[in-house]
């Protein structure tokens, strides 16, 4: 499991973080309906006062630029593969009028 923590706290006037939390709570329900293989999967939250816990799938390995910075350039046909399951993850997107 994968934790992002986004401090509520941070925010200068109470408007502002009102905004802010609420489009992050409309994000956060758009995940919970999300269910594809090349889409992390979104596990639950917690909010404590002071910090908003997003409890996401585990990917192991990282992001691509992690993996980029660690190997360096990527040969062609592992970037064929990575160019797949993005547009597949982005086409159920589309198809979800996401």
């Amino acid at each position: 499991m994968a934790i992002k923590q986004v401090p509520i706290l941070k925010f200068i006037n109470k408007s502002k973080k009102d905004i802010r939390l609420q489009a992050l709570e409309k994000e956060i329900e758009l995940l919970s309906t999300l269910s594809h293989e090349n889409i992390v999967k979104y596990l639950g939250k917690h909010n404590d006062g002071k910090f908003l816990n997003i409890f996401l799938e585990y990917v192991s390995g990282g992001s691509i630029n992690v993996l980029l910075s660690k190997y360096g350039r990527f040969n062609e046909t592992l970037v064929r593969i990575y160019v797949k399951h993005i547009l597949q993850g982005l086409d159920y997107l589309h198809a979800h009028n996401v």
